[in-house]
């Protein structure tokens, strides 16, 4: 009897899990670009909207020196 020859995965595994994002659940990869605060580890990807919706984007524009108008 023959033994068995075992095939490769045909894709690379995914990395090991680190975490989860605390702004959409997701799972947080090793290697992944994060940013950690008071609220945990979120994406990059997540990073912004979690600002706005915390924030505001009134306050946002004004950190990065916009002032409000009307046109």
């Amino acid at each position: 009897m023959e033994p068995l020859v075992r095939e490769p995965p045909l894709e690379p595994a995914d990395p090991p899990v680190k975490g989860r994002c605390a702004w959409c659940g997701d799972e947080i990869y090793e290697g992944e670009l994060t940013f950690s605060g008071d609220e945990g580890r979120v994406h990059l990807e997540c990073l912004l909207p979690m600002l706005e919706q915390t924030l505001g984007a009134e306050y946002l524009a004004e950190l990065c020196g916009y002032e409000e108008g009307v046109a």
